[in-house]
Order: structure tokens, then sequence, then C-alpha cells
């Protein structure tokens, strides 16, 4: 037991291990707790020392007795102590001397405290052997250099460092000639080697404390980098497995959980046998009785050479400082805090260091107090198990069980966050509504204003159902608002108010008529199927209550009254199809099928006939084009409703507006309440007719020659299984797979942070590396399918229209000689940045632009294999609650067997019930199921790894769309941007930041540009709350967290970090006089000038505070003038004591929000500066000679420019912004 422990715990262990005798000495009984057995004091009691006989004990000694019990943190509450046997003692020292060759002439070292594991590992080894130990005093501990030039001094040979401390020493520089053979490490994921040759091995060991210190070591080769070195392979006598969910191995390169079996396996856990039998298995590959493994709780991977890559831990379970600890028992404690309603911890990564974040929710009437939690926690827990961060919450998030969503909680954009606040809370009303709509629509309960759309999972098709949700609270967004302003801060600022003047062109009664055909139709009908009415899509579903037949026929017939497109009708005429808007449906479109006796497997084929029947019914000229039918079971049982809807007038977006008018129809009319849907968009007449006549415009005509570019790439056609077969629809087969929901869950919410991709990107990325392994080119063409409902028409809202607007449009992906899959990642997702307007215009000119020589052009193109269609998320659909839940009956085959199809692989996705599940579609007349099956499971494969690679601590990065204003090349931003992954943006200079970088680097040691404000402050300055208010406006405004880069740049470039650490410093000089301080202050003055800022790192400005007297302060602030003009300084510092305020008052800060820097710098790009000089050339004519404004600077006679304000608030003096006089206590 460490005696630095909390009393709490040591009598806990005292009592749980029911010791019998506590060796100590006395300078630590007094600080230990009540015990029924005294204490021995080993340096007091000699008497009793004496007593005991000197002799060797004669004892007989089992290999299976223990030899220890060490305690590690529970989830409890309490630790749990863990038994380790001679067994796995004896196993771990000869190894050790074994591997090691370890003998009396060593010299090792001992760090670890006796109570952290690893203790056991640095001493029995080198005892055994004779060799000898040195333990370095506290202060060389802690300093890695002064630890190493004290390994160099004491010629150690031998040393094992915590993963931390290694990290920091191997980045020293060594001597070539020291003593010190191998350095050993563990206890933590080493995440990367070093850069240069050491000259000593350095061996990397992982093994948890239930297998006695260590199960596996391998080598550290210098230089690595592509991935965080491995934790090698398994140890003498030691097994390890890593295992499916199912508890068979997994392939290389596939993540699993990590097994471990052997003689090293510890007994179990004291008095606690429910939790032994959880972690310690019957081992399944054994044929030894009363063989086990243990499960580790690692999430890890074979890599090629057999060696084991460590990922993540799959429980809650996490590694601080290498200590191992349950986050459960850290919950515990601090939900028994009288101000903690409720809590959650979770271990979050930043820099590689891994840290711990309290989330709480408070008492009623009581607020958060961090200090006292901390002082309260340091009291009861290990110093390291006390969370760094507390962040306050209204509630915490659920998942539908029940229980938190820790993944909600990891999927908040901390970058935007700032230490211990509380979840940054809508302040308008306009905030408020996009709160909501946001999590109704994403299902994400815990939500900042700051947190990004796509962070959270948001998709394009997740926007198009907020911009409909939008208009119905009164609000007016759009996509593109959506993707230029992915966070509610920001969309709040340019979202439109529904009763502002902005003109949205709708038909609000009923549409009737002709209307043109879109360029969707206009492909469909270009297939000149057999059977074009038999094209449909459909779904099956569940009823969580009977319907009433008669509502449910009302419940259609007001849905297809209001969705003008369920009624068109089709009738081919001399000069092509028709497309026509009917008054009104007077054909029967619901069926109700009772199959309440038969037996469930007679019920199903009876809803398979059916099905097939039903999907044949439709008829494109003379109507319907849907069909419902309603199944009956039995009372016990749930109904199923299958609805039906020829393609023509449904797609993946329409679905969804459907199904949520149904169940708000349907509940309306059942409450006998008046029927009421929201106001009609744009009518999909209106919408084809817009697009005939864009299609003529300039602005549809300027993407030709993007679309032609395809025609110049030699694409090889793909392998097939049988030469010169149908592609009949007959022949179609189609292979399904799926990820889990957690990988699902990561590739939603986790994968987009990294890279800043969206869903589409990893998905295409996967096919292209899947079909790059197949076919063995690098190049891939494909027919991409997307909503279509694109924000290109004036006046023109289709968020609530239900029609067919699918896009569909060639796409080439290249993989540019890339294999790494991060690497090629980057490149696909540029591939799709620079596609025109989302691939719509592609349809437009190959079947609306009426010149001939551009269709002809579009239609000899090459024609792609393959087509691939993301559908989106369709959980948020299908709630708890909802009226309405997926069945998996057969819905009958939507597309007519007589036709045939136009691509070889048809390849789609959707998420559904929290999963991502991929189908494979294709024709077995060419293709062999296994060749397939083949396929999709190695593109599933692909998709993990990726997934893996994204999430990984150190991943993250920027490609040129990220950083459109900079216009960098991605070699470029590799370069200045390094591995550097907290970064907000990057810009170029505005011209007078330009010209005040030229003349600062032009006079280096001037220091012309250095601004320097002094104030004087009298009363009881609260320096605490001061520093946050200076924090809080550097989180403010991005021109204060920002640096500026121009070596081997076409343009200079400002960086905006997220998050920079305030430059805070603070002097006490009250034991000085008032000529000494005024002298100081003149010094201080004069080397902060001197010292001036290194313009490539942030921030560029300082603060420095010096105590006068206990009552009067003075305190400089240094900044660049790149940062801040003349009128932004007032700003500024109204925005300080605004903050200042709050905080002494313990309130958050209310303040105007502001628009970003980068916006003023995006209004300058867009400036035509030909017409600017035409301008000022006109206003300038006529002189001759240099004009002087009267607005330059007068250049001191000596020193550069200074501005010194000194500012003393005086109780009585007049406020520039309220009072800025230092309230007295």
């Amino acid at each position: 037991m460490d005696p630095a422990y909390p009393t709490e715990r040591i009598a806990f262990m005292l009592e749980d291990a029911q010791m019998k005798t506590v060796l100590t000495r006395q300078q630590f009984a007094s600080s230990l707790p009540e015990s029924a057995e005294p204490y021995f004091l080993l340096d007091r009691e000699w008497e009793r020392l004496a007593a005991y006989p000197t002799a060797n004990l004669d004892r007989a000694i089992d290999r299976q007795h223990l030899a220890y019990m060490i305690y590690t943190s529970g989830s409890t509450g309490f630790p749990k102590g863990v038994q380790i046997t001679h067994a796995g003692l004896l196993n771990l020292v000869f190894w050790h001397l074994q591997a090691y060759e370890i003998s009396s002439h060593d010299r090792a070292t001992q760090l670890a405290g006796v109570a952290f594991d690893a203790s056991v590992w640095e001493i029995w080894p080198y005892l055994a052997a004779g060799a000898s130990l040195h333990i370095p005093d506290e202060q060389t501990r802690l300093s890695p250099p002064e630890l190493r030039d004290w390994m160099v001094q004491q010629e150690i040979s031998i040393s094992f460092l915590p993963t931390p401390l290694a990290e920091r020493i191997i980045a020293l520089p060594w001597p070539q000639e020291c003593a010190l053979r191998a350095l050993l490490t563990g206890g933590d994921k080493l995440h990367s080697a070093p850069e240069a040759a050491l000259p000593f091995r350095l061996i990397n060991h992982y093994g948890p404390t239930e297998s006695t210190v260590v199960a596996t070591a391998g080598d550290v080769p210098a230089g690595f980098s592509e991935r965080a070195p491995s934790i090698g392979k398994a140890i003498s006598n030691t097994q390890v497995y890593i295992l499916n969910r199912h508890l068979l191995p997994v392939p290389v390169g596939t993540p699993g959980e990590l097994y471990i079996g052997g003689l090293s396996l510890a007994r179990g856990y004291w008095q606690q046998p429910a939790m032994t039998a959880e972690r310690f298995i019957a081992d399944p590959f054994s044929q030894e009785a009363g063989a086990r493994l243990y499960r580790t709780g690692d999430l890890v991977t074979y890599l090629p050479d057999g060696s084991i890559e460590f990922l993540s831990r799959l429980d809650d379970q996490v590694k601080v400082l290498g200590y191992r600890i349950e986050l459960g028992e850290i919950e515990s404690v601090l939900s028994q805090h009288a101000t903690i309603q409720a809590c959650t911890v979770i271990a979050r990564e930043e820099a590689g260091v891994t840290h711990l974040v309290a989330y709480v929710v408070t008492a009623p009437q009581q607020g958060l107090h961090i200090e006292d939690l901390r002082q309260y926690l340091a009291a009861r827990l290990l110093n390291y198990m006390v969370p760094s961060t507390f962040i306050e919450l209204e509630t915490l998030p659920l998942t539908a069980n029940g229980k938190v969503d820790r993944r909600a909680l990891q999927a908040l954009d901390h970058s935007a966050e700032q230490k211990e606040r509380t979840l940054i809370k809508p302040r308008t009303e306009v905030e408020a509504k996009l709160v909501e709509l946001w999590q109704r629509v994403m299902g994400v309960e815990a939500l900042s204003i700051h947190d990004n759309f796509f962070a959270l999972g948001g998709d394009s098709i997740v926007s198009i159902q907020i911009v409909a949700r939008a208009k119905q609270v009164g609000l007016q967004i759009t996509p593109k608002m959506l993707f230029q302003h992915p966070t509610i801060a920001e969309l709040a600022m340019v979202v439109m108010s529904t009763t502002a003047e902005t003109i949205i062109e709708s038909e609000q009664g009923i549409v009737t008529g002709e209307l043109p055909l879109t360029p969707i139709q206009h492909w469909f009908f270009a297939q000149q199927l057999p059977q074009a009415q038999h094209y449909n899509q459909a779904l099956i579903l569940s009823t969580r209550e009977r319907l009433d037949p008669e509502l449910l026929e009302q419940t259609v017939s007001h849905i297809v009254q209001h969705h003008d497109a369920l009624r068109m009708r089709y009738s081919e005429q001399a000069t092509g199809w028709q497309q026509v808007n009917s008054a009104g449906e007077t054909h029967e479109i619901v069926v109700i099928k009772d199959i309440a006796a038969l037996s469930p497997d007679e019920q199903k084929v009876a809803i398979g006939a059916t099905a097939n029947e039903a999907q044949m019914s439709l008829n494109l000229q003379d109507g319907p084009l849907l069909r419902i039918v309603y199944f009956t079971l039995r009372s016990e049982q749930r109904d199923r409703i299958l609805i039906i809807i020829h393609h023509l007038v449904i797609d993946g977006v329409s679905w969804r507006i459907f199904l949520e008018d149904f169940a708000n129809v349907y509940e309306k009319l059942r409450n006998q309440h008046a029927v009421v849907l929201p106001a009609k968009t744009t009518s999909f007449r209106q919408w084809a007719q817009k697009l005939v006549e864009y299609a003529q415009t300039p602005d549809a005509k300027q993407e030709l020659a993007y679309w032609l570019s395809a025609a110049q790439q030699d694409i090889l056609p793909l392998p097939v299984d049988y030469a010169q077969a149908e592609n009949t629809v007959a022949s179609v087969q189609t292979i399904s797979v799926s990820l889990s929901t957690e990988e699902t869950q990561a590739l939603l919410q986790q994968v987009p942070q990294a890279y800043h991709t969206q869903i589409n990107d990893i998905l295409l990325t996967t096919l292209l590396a899947t079909l790059t392994q197949w076919t063995g080119q690098s190049k891939l063409l494909i027919d991409l399918e997307g909503h279509g409902r694109e924000d290109i028409l004036e006046h023109t809202d289709i968020s609530r229209t239900i029609g067919w607007f699918t896009s569909i449009y060639p796409l080439l992906l290249d993989a540019q000689g890339k294999t790494e899959l991060i690497e090629m990642l980057k490149v696909v997702k540029e591939q799709l940045r620079v596609l025109p307007q989302h691939g719509i215009g592609f349809g437009l000119l190959r079947y609306l632009c009426q010149d001939q020589q551009i269709s002809e052009q579009l239609q000899a193109l090459p024609q792609a294999e393959i087509s691939f269609n993301y559908l989106g998320q369709f959980d948020q659909e299908f709630s708890e609650e909802a009226l309405l839940a997926p069945a998996y009956e057969d819905s009958g085959m939507p597309v007519s067997p007589q036709g045939s199809r136009v691509h070889q692989l048809d390849i789609s996705g959707s998420v559904g019930g929290g999963q991502l599940h991929l189908n494979w579609t294709y024709s077995t007349n060419i293709h062999r199921p296994e060749t397939i099956t083949t396929l999709a499971h190695n593109y599933l494969q692909i998709l993990q790894n990726l997934i893996a690679c994204c999430i990984e601590e150190h991943a993250g990065g920027f490609t040129p769309s990220d950083l459109p204003l900079a216009k960098l090349s991605q070699e470029q931003i590799d370069r200045v941007l390094g591995s550097e992954r907290a970064i907000e943006t990057v810009y170029p200079l505005s011209p007078l930041q330009q010209g005040l970088l030229f003349h600062s680097l032009y006079t280096l040691e001037e220091g012309d540009y250095l601004v320097q404000t002094n104030f004087t402050f009298r009363g009881d300055l609260q320096i605490e709350a001061f520093q946050r208010a200076w924090q809080q406006v550097i989180e403010r405004y991005a021109i204060l967290r920002t640096a500026f880069v121009w070596d081997g740049l076409d343009q200079p470039q400002q960086i905006v970090h997220t998050q920079i650490e305030l430059p805070f410093v603070m002097h006490d000089w009250r034991g000085y006089s008032p000529a000494e301080q005024q002298q100081r202050l003149t010094e201080l003055r004069q080397q902060d000038r001197r010292q001036g800022f290194i313009l490539s790192q942030a921030p560029l400005l300082r603060l420095t505070l010096m105590r006068i007297t206990d009552t009067d302060y003075e305190f400089l602030w240094s900044h660049h003038h790149m940062l801040l003009d003349g009128w932004s300084m007032p700003i500024l510092l109204k925005d300080v004591f605004i903050c200042y305020e709050a905080f002494t008052q313990q309130q958050l800060p209310q303040l105007e929000r502001v628009y970003p820097y980068q916006n003023y710098i995006a209004w300058l790009v867009q400036q035509d500066l030909q017409q600017a000089e035409t301008f000022w050339r006109q206003q300038l004519k006529g002189f001759e000679t240099p004009l002087v404004l009267g607005v330059e600077r007068r250049k001191q006679a000596q020193a550069p420019i200074i501005k010194n304000v000194n500012k003393a608030f005086q109780p009585n003096s007049p406020p520039l912004y309220k009072s800025w006089r230092v309230p007295a206590s």
C-alpha cells in the first residue's frame, strides 16, 4: 500500500484484505486510518521486532500459492484485489532473465511506487540475478533531463520507465557511449518511436495486472512514423488471441478483443467470484483442464509480421499516466457529493495525453463549484483519478436503453469548448429553435451551439430534413447555408425568418396539368423497360397499434391529395413520354388482408405472395402509382403494412416526408383533430419547369468541360466470371454486409472529425481501394447517385416536396498512385469537392439542354459498370414511440424480372437499426456468388481499417478544400501545418496585414508594430476572474489565436489555432519602494519590446500584471499590430470587462454575437481588383505628385511607436464602458 493513498482507500484495503499485520514506519502512522490490528512500526518497535526468530522460515510453498495481492481501480467505487500466484511471478522473472540476459553485473533502476505492479517487475528479476537496484530521488525522477544525466552517471545498464516518461526521455540527446543497453517501457500506449537511432534498445511492453505485469513485448525500431509502435508478441508461456464477439479468431488487419492465457494469469479477484467469472473465461483453444483466458477489454489487431497493434479500450477502463483505472469508481465517488445529481466520467485524448472529463448534472438550486469537487475527490481517490475537466450539463444524454450515451458525450465538439465550462446553451430564439430541430432530426440530446453538423453525423439528406422542419417553425434556411455554416451559432447569424421578405414559389392548391420530365425520368424511360409500370420502391412495416381501416384510407387520401406527385400519370406519345398531374385519385389504393388465422410461417408466405401481386398492380397511364396493403395478424402480434410506390414519383428523401405525414395525419384523425399538413413547398411541376430553363443557361453549360474530362481516360471493363452473358433482372442476387453498431457510430460521428470528411468520402475511398485490389486498376468509373435536391434555383424550396429528384452522374475516382488508405482518402475527398453542384448538372445537360451537340457529346461518354448510392440514415424515422417500425418480411419483387440491368454491380448503403448496411446486387449470369461475396467482405474489412485509421489518436489533417481561401496545395498544407491538428482555419492576409508583415520583417529589430497598452487598476482585483475574462476573449476572437506564415508560399497566410493558452504573467512588487517599482516597470516595458514576437507562433500578445500595493495593480498588454487596429481595441476591452464582471458574480458572460475576421477576408477575396483600380485612377486623375492623406504615422524621434495608456479606474471617474474600476470586496 502506498502511504500517499487517501485514508479512505487504505482503510478499505485493510478491511477488504483482512490484514493481520501491517508493516510501516513512524512517519506514516499519523496519516493512516485506525485499524483493529495495530501497525508494526519497523523503525520504532525494536523490542517487538527482536522477539521474532531470525532463522529462515521453513514453509512449503506451492506455485499456485499467492505471491502478492495488488489493488486496481474497480467499477463499483472501490478498488479490487488481484491475486497473483508464485507461478505467474516466477514466469515473469525467468522470462525477463532470459530475454534481457540479466547478470549480477547489471545496474537497474526502481522508479515505480510499490503499489504499482510495475515495481514487482523492477525488483524481483534483478534481485534473483544478484544485480543491483538504483533508486533516484523524487526531483530526479520527475525531470527527464535530470533522470537521463543520473542514469548516465550511475552507469545504469537496463531500466524500465512508464510510457509517458519514456516518450519524453527518448526525445533527449544521449551520449553514444552510455552504459544503458536496454530501455523498457509500458503501462500506456506508446505513440511514437525516436526519430533517430538511440545508443540502446527500446522495447515496448503490454500487460494488465491480471497477467502478472507483462504479456507481450517487442523492439521499437527508430524512425517508425506510419503508425504507433506495436506492443510486440507474447512472452514465454503466454498465449494471446485476438477474437471477435463470437470468440472466433479474426484475420490479420481486423480489429478484435485481446484475450490472454498461460502461466501468468492471476487466480482472480479477491472475494468477487462474479467478476472473476466474467473476466476469466474457459479457454476454448486449450485441451488442458481448467485452462482459462483473461478478457482484457482492449481492442487490438494483428500486423502482417505477427506483432500486435493496440487500438483502444472496449469498456470504461482506461489508462492515465500508466495507471489502469475504472471510470465507474470515479463516478461512484463523485455521485455521492451533495451538489451532484448525476455524473459520467470519460477519458479523452489530446495531443497524445489522456485526461479525464467529468460531465455533471447539479442538484436543484445547486451551483457547480469545481474546486470543491476537486478537493472532495482528492480526499477519496488517487490523484491521477481526479478529472482535469468538469463540464455541467442540464441532463446526461441517454441511449434508447436508458443508459448514459458515452458516445454522444465523446461526439461533442471539444475544439470549440473551453475547459471547465457549461455546455453552451442557445442565446437567442433562433438558436433555441435550431437546437430543438437538430435534437429531433439527429437524435442528439447533449448539444452545444458550437457543435459541428457533420461531426454529429449529419449529411446532405439530413440537411434537407432540417430545412423542411425549420420552415415549419418560421425559419428559412437552405442546405447550402447549412454546409457553409455548420454550427448552430454560425447558422443562426445567417438564417432568415419566413416572416421576412423571402419569396418561395409554391402552389398551395391542387396541381394539375402537363409538366416536363426531369433528367432522372428521362433516364428511366430511355431504358425502354418491357414492363415500365413495375419499377417500384417498397417498405414493409409493423404497427405499434392496430390501425382503423377507415382512418387508414382517410390518411392515405389526405396524403395523396396534398402531395401532387402521387397523382401523376404517364403516357407514351409520338414525341416521347408525357407526364401529367391528375386532379384526384379515383382508384382504390388501400387493401385490407386478414391473415390472423394462419400460422406464423404461413403468414410469411401469404405476405410474400400478396406483396408480389401488389408490386405488379400499378398502372402508369391510368393509376394508381401507389398501393398499400394492410395485413391484420393475431392480437398478440403486430400488424404489418406494405407501402408500394412507383419509383417515378418517390425517392429516399420523399419516403421520409411520406412516413412523417402518414404518422401525423393518422394521429390527428384518431384523436378527432383537424388535419392540417405543413404548407406545400415548391411543386414538382415548378421544379421540372425551372430545370428546363436552367439547363439552357451559361451557368449550366460551363460544366461541360468537367463532364467531358472522363472521356479522355482509359477505363478497362470489370473482370467477369462468365463472358457475353445477359445482365437480366431475373438473374439478380444480393450480398449484404454490415458494420457493427459501434463501428457505425464511429463512422458517423468520430471519423468525420479527423479529415473533415463526409460519409461518401469514406465509402467511396473504400470502394476505390476494394476495386483497385480486384481489378489492378488505379482508376474507377462509377455512376454515383445523389438526392438531386440541390440549391441551384432561386425562390425554390423542395424540402417537403415528394417526387423522384435523384441525380445520376458519372464519377471518375483516381487513386493517383496512392496506396495508403489515408492518402487515398485525401485524393478522393478532393475529387468529390471539385464535383460541380453535386453532380446535378450532368443530367440537365444530357437530357434537358436544347443544344443537340452538348447532349450527343455526353451521350457518347463511357458507360460506368458500377452504380453507388448511399441512402442516408433511417433510424430517426423509427423511434420507439413511432406509429410504424421496420419489419423484415418479404416485400415482393420491386422490379419486373423481364427487364435488363444497366450496371453489372449496384451497391447501395443505408443506416438502420444503428448499423450501416451495404447491399451488393449482381447478376449470376455474369459473376459467381463467391466472387461478389469476397468483394463485399473485402470492402467491409477495408472500411473497418479506414475507420480505425481515422479514429487513431494522431489521425487528422486538412486538404485543400478545407481551406478554400488559402488556395494551398496538399504539399504546402502538409509542410505548413505538419502534424498540427488543433487548427481552426487558414486564410490569406488583408492588404494592410501584408504591408505590416513586410515592414515587420524588413525592420526586424526595431519593433515598430509592437503595441503596448498600460493600465492602472485600483481596488480588489479578482485575478482569477480577470485571467478567465481574457481567456474567454481569446476564445471569442479568432484573430487573437492567429499566427502568420510565409516561407515557401505563393502568398502569406494566417493560421488560426483552435485553442491558445493565455500568456499571463504576474509579479508581486509590494516589497519595493514606489521609485523602484517605477524603475522596474520601465525596464519591463523595454524588455517586453526587445522580446518582440515570433510571428509564426501564436498568440502574438502578452499580458503582465504587477501588484504594487494590496489594492493597486499595473497591467501591461502587448500585442502585434497585425492583430488589431485602433478601432478594435475598445471593442475587445469592453468584452474583457463584461466577462470579468460576469465571472466575479459566478455567471456566464452575455456577449453579442460577432462575425469572424475570416468573413472580411472572404469578402476581400471576392472583390474585383481591376474595377477598384479603375475607380481610384478616375478619382485621382490630375494628380501628378504623391498625395498626402494626413493619416500617416508620425515616427517618434527616438524609440519606435509605443502606445502607453494609463487608465486609473477611480471610484468616481467617468466610465469608458460602464465602470472599469475594480469593486471593493
